[in-house]
């Protein structure tokens, strides 16, 4: 399979927008067609990568999908020949000044993995040797996790001065050359991921367009089609086969999915995987409305930051004779990360006013904003049968975000009795917390699963 592709590896820098985003914000400038993937948990990065490509974002994080296979997979799936399929993940970043980059699994498993080449991003605003130095840790990291760099490009960098210092050195050391910089006015603040799913996203992307219009139009910094060249010398791919057969009513299942930027923080790699295993997605939008009129059999709410448009959802009519149906048992629902607030008893919003939730499990459901991108990556096994997996020796891959914390409502015992999975940081590793709720085909938890990494199992859960 010929699939142009091409991994931006950006530096991460606390507070400051990735240069992944910039670049693609170019490319499309261009006219240069582009399918997005974030290649690890970022909702800000994913979120601004969606506004700005107008299009959705594929998560595509190796150590959520555990294995080659999975990866391979899903990528074959979702890519498009006639385009970039461009993927950002984040580089990894430095402690302090005095210790090397750290490069991210998730970074050289996906160079590795999809035979990639990477052009790592490195910040550049230091002294040209201690630049230098960074980028050989980073070749030397990624050559001994398997990946490979094809190119390099500097951010940050002081002025031309420094980098024409840099470049020759690179020259120097390297196989590969870099493509250009860019310069450290070209930096701009991390927008606030609030703003990029809320009727404030034209203003916070304001700053991107403008640095975009001038990195585009001073080609003296950077040399754009070699973006597209780069791309076009990833070599073919042998086919995956398919890792789960399709359902045995392909074509004659629809799935009400809740459609909004604020329920696209996890991407749309759910809903592709469903697709590919024959359900039909109809769109729901917050207040109800609904894009096709058909039976539906099962309803999806994607994570997202659900606790600013409670009024909507917990006032929606539609959603709630969907969800009246799953509870008799007629139909499935999952609900993830803290869209799962919904179905709980108490909903308490960050300033501190309660709701009552739809009550469909015991637990109530505490937001906050303060950890606004902050998550913590799970393996949830079965503790006791539920609709997605069964025995010890399955699993599920998936991550939780601090926005919002669950406790169960009742006594310790009875919540226990309520709670169906247990969350480790690994699959033989000891329990740090019990997750989950589970009802007939219903399951709520606080975790935003990556079915790509268990399609049988998932697939298994779609057939019930």
């Amino acid at each position: 399979m010929l699939l142009p592709r091409l991994i931006i590896a950006d530096e991460h820098r606390a507070g400051k927008l990735s240069s992944g985003v910039l670049i693609a914000s170019v490319l499309k400038a261009f006219g240069y067609k582009l399918k997005p993937y974030v290649g690890n948990v970022d909702d800000t990065t994913l979120c601004a990568l969606q506004a700005v490509c107008g299009q959705p974002v594929t998560m595509i994080d190796p150590t959520l999908c555990e294995a080659e296979a999975n990866v391979k997979w899903l990528f074959q799936s979702t890519a498009s020949p006639d385009c970039i399929n461009f993927i950002l993940v984040n580089l990894g970043h430095a402690v302090d000044a005095d210790t090397p980059i750290r490069v991210s699994k998730e970074c050289a498993l996906l160079s590795k993995w999809l035979d990639c080449g990477v052009i790592p991003v490195i910040a550049a605003d230091a002294s040209s040797s201690i630049t230098v130095n960074k980028t050989s840790q980073v070749v030397a990291q990624l050559e001994k996790g398997g990946g490979r760099a094809i190119a390099f490009l500097f951010r940050a960098v002081l002025n031309s001065r420094e980098f024409e210092l840099v470049d020759r050195e690179v020259g120097r050391r390297f196989s590969v050359s870099s493509i250009g910089f860019m310069s450290e006015t070209a930096e701009r603040p991390s927008p606030k991921l609030l703003d990029l799913v809320t009727s404030n996203v034209k203003s916070a992307l304001l700053p991107i367009k403008s640095v975009s219009l001038q990195l585009k139009n001073n080609d003296q910094m950077i040399c754009w089609p070699v973006f597209y060249a780069l791309s076009l010398s990833a070599p073919d791919m042998a086919r995956q086969p398919a890792l789960a057969k399709p359902i045995d009513e392909a074509g004659k299942v629809n799935i009400a999915v809740i459609k909004n930027p604020i329920t696209s923080l996890g991407g749309d790699g759910t809903e592709r995987l469903m697709k590919i295993l024959g359900c039909n997605i109809v769109d729901v939008s917050l207040d109800g409305r609904i894009s096709q009129n058909v039976a539906i059999h099962g309803v999806y709410v994607p994570y997202g930051l659900t606790h600013i448009a409670l009024e909507k959802l917990l006032g929606n009519r539609y959603l709630k004779a969907l969800l009246s149906k799953a509870a008799g048992g007629m139909s499935f629902l999952l609900a993830e990360g803290p869209s799962a607030a919904l179905f709980g008893e108490r909903i308490k919003l960050p300033s501190g006013v309660e709701l009552d939730g739809l009550g469909l499990f015991r637990f109530e459901c505490a937001f906050s904003n303060i950890s606004l991108g902050s998550h913590k990556k799970f393996t949830a096994k079965s503790k006791k049968a539920n609709p997605l997996i069964s025995g010890s020796q399955e699993w599920v891959y998936g991550y939780t975000s601090s926005t919002a914390a669950f406790n169960g409502t009742r006594v310790e015992e009875e919540t226990a009795r309520d709670e169906c999975w247990e969350l480790s940081d690994s699959p033989n590793s000891k329990p740090v917390r019990r997750d989950g709720w589970a009802k007939h085909k219903m399951l709520a938890t606080s975790m935003r699963i990556e079915p790509w990494g268990t399609p049988e199992t998932f697939a298994r859960w779609l057939n019930s």
